[in-house]
């Protein structure tokens, strides 16, 4: 009778065919190029800037560690194959969505402003370069929605009106007292002649601008709006009305 040694067990499992992980990851990098290729050929100006570029490298290097820590260095069975890719697709969907995002943000901004603005009337957008734009209200006129010593005062754009008006509501709600200001101005108006007190605003921001140190009148008479007339105008490098939008261009140093 004869003795048999059972089989002793294995103490490694036996090589695993298939790809490994650096091959993985070489294919997703050369899908990654390809799919940048393609990105750059339909949007020439997306990574034009230095900005961009040094960002696009930043989440190349973190999708690599993302891909390698995911993947490890073992060889992939094919069963393994069709999981990993569902994964790399994934985060490369995630790394173009990041990369367009980020080379986009300016005009996706301008996008969002836009839609603020024509659902806000007063609310300026930025839509370029030292550019605001304002959507004209229901009324047919254009509002701006500015601030002083943190009161906010809605204003009516009249390029008829030779000085910033603040209505006398507004004036009391920035503190002016009526009582004691100086009616020291005369204007004719549609309405007859009006008087005006004049002062100064020590600041006045619209938007991302601050002007300082404004000339205004304050209008006797009750008025639904306080006005930006010429005086505030002249502070810009020109606007125009286009449409149903006015667009400010403000000066490069700030007005």
């Amino acid at each position: 009778m004869s003795n048999q040694q059972p089989n002793p067990p294995h103490d490694h499992e036996p090589p695993r065919r298939g790809l490994s992980g650096f091959m993985i990851v070489v294919l997703l990098l050369l899908c990654g190029a390809i799919g940048l290729y393609f990105l750059v050929q339909s949007f020439p100006s997306a990574l034009t800037g230095r900005d961009d570029q040094i960002s696009l490298v930043y989440l190349i290097a973190l999708g690599l560690v993302l891909v390698i820590s995911t993947l490890g260095v073992r060889r992939l069975g094919k069963s393994d194959i069709a999981r990993y890719l569902r994964y790399g697709l994934l985060w490369g969907v995630i790394f173009v969505l990041l990369a367009g995002g980020y080379s986009y943000r300016t005009e996706m901004r301008s996008f969002g402003n836009r839609i603020m603005g024509g659902l806000i009337p007063g609310y300026g957008g930025e839509t370029g370069l030292n550019e605001f734009t304002y959507s004209r209200a229901e009324d047919g006129h254009f509002y701006i929605d500015a601030e002083s010593s943190g009161v906010p005062i809605r204003f009516l754009v009249d390029s008829g009106a030779s000085l910033i008006v603040l209505s006398p509501g507004d004036a009391e709600r920035l503190g002016f007292d009526l009582t004691r200001v100086e009616f020291d101005q005369t204007f004719e108006t549609a309405n007859g002649i009006v008087r005006g007190a004049s002062t100064r605003l020590s600041e006045l921001w619209v938007g991302d601008r601050r002007l300082r140190n404004l000339s205004v009148s304050i209008n006797e008479a009750p008025m639904s709006n306080s006005l930006l007339g010429i005086a505030f105008l002249r502070q810009l490098e020109s606007y125009e009305v286009r449409g149903d939008h006015l667009i400010l261009r403000w000066r490069t140093d700030g007005g």
